[in-house]
């Protein structure tokens, strides 16, 4: 796996990009919270939720800044309108809003898919043979029914991918050194994972550390991605709370990042 994102700028906003698919020629980008217009503290300032109490034309223009920035398809942007399970929305067209699912994929250039965090794990994924890509929401409830893979498997099945050829970043969400958990949620990964040695006991009898990083990159790896096709930005949400929305450290109040990618035509 390959560890770093890079930061870049275009006037006061800040995304970040994955070096493996800037390498593809991929257009893509994890966005940070500065750069925007919300004015609420909580929300300030590139908030790209609609759901978080800001105010609906602070978002659009947050949208138009991001699109514009990196030349998306504004017009066509498509979201997941994410319930923390593992379907998978195949768009041969664009959709404001995909209902029931948190994760999009596509082979149509020119529609810009976007899934939304906060301490949630945001992953992009990208065929460089057939030319598609989906765009995933992996919050823990769907890293346990490991909505990654469900992906892989859609761009399989829809599109001739081969796994081999999908290159993975895992962007911005919660580490392992603020994830912390009860029996609950480790009972929930032991069935569906057989190892969960990515789920640390604290020693008090009640907490648990997770690294969902850890989790997600094991279901690519089972789902047959290559572990040098698999990059992670390696940045905690809740950690840099300065840079990025976190539930935890807004103590549910805070904005959405967002993930987004958009196929270019082939020559």
């Amino acid at each position: 796996m390959k560890f770093g994102f890079i930061h870049k700028k275009c006037g006061d906003f800040e995304y970040l990009t994955s070096p493996l698919l800037e390498e593809c020629g991929c257009k893509h980008c994890f966005t940070t919270r500065l750069g925007g217009v919300s004015k609420e503290d909580y929300l300030s300032s590139m908030n790209l939720g609609f759901l978080r109490g800001d105010k609906e034309e602070y978002v659009h223009e947050n949208v138009s800044i991001v699109c514009s920035a990196l030349s998306f398809t504004e017009e066509n942007l498509s979201r997941t309108n994410q319930v923390h399970e593992n379907k998978v929305a195949v768009l041969s067209e664009p959709v404001k809003v995909s209902l029931g699912c948190d994760a999009l994929a596509t082979d149509k250039p020119g529609i810009p898919l976007l899934s939304t965090s906060a301490d949630c794990v945001p992953v992009i994924l990208y065929d460089r043979e057939k030319n598609v890509c989906a765009s995933i929401h992996s919050g823990w409830k769907g890293t346990v029914k490991k909505i990654t893979a469900e992906a892989v498997k859609t761009l399989v099945s829809e599109f001739g991918s081969n796994p081999a050829d999908i290159i993975a970043a895992i962007g911005p969400s919660i580490g392992k050194c603020c994830f912390q958990v009860k029996k609950d949620v480790y009972d929930a990964f032991s069935e569906t994972f057989s190892d969960v040695s990515f789920i640390k006991e604290e020693g008090d009898g009640i907490h648990y550390r997770a690294d969902l990083w850890e989790a997600v990159r094991r279901t690519l790896l089972e789902a047959g991605l290559d572990d040098e096709n698999i990059s992670l930005a390696g940045e905690c949400t809740v950690c840099n709370n300065h840079l990025y929305f976190s539930s935890r450290a807004g103590k549910g109040k805070f904005g959405s990042l967002a993930a987004i990618v958009e196929l270019q035509k082939r020559k």
